[in-house]
């Protein structure tokens, strides 16, 4: 991956998790969205794409 140059301006960025989660149903549920199961490893998804975030 390329290194980022530190321009001095803020970067924002926005996690999309959204849906109902229906494919993972009977582990995805209304109390439990999908965006906090962990499918892959033992951290959420929305951890997994938080920390993807981290470096940039």
């Amino acid at each position: 991956m390329e290194a980022l140059l530190d321009t001095g301006t803020a970067m924002w960025a926005v996690v999309f998790a959204g849906g109902i989660g229906t494919r993972f149903w009977p582990l995805s549920t209304p109390r439990r969205p999908k965006q906090v199961l962990a499918l892959v490893n033992e951290r959420p998804l929305i951890a997994d794409t938080v920390a993807r975030l981290s470096p940039l």
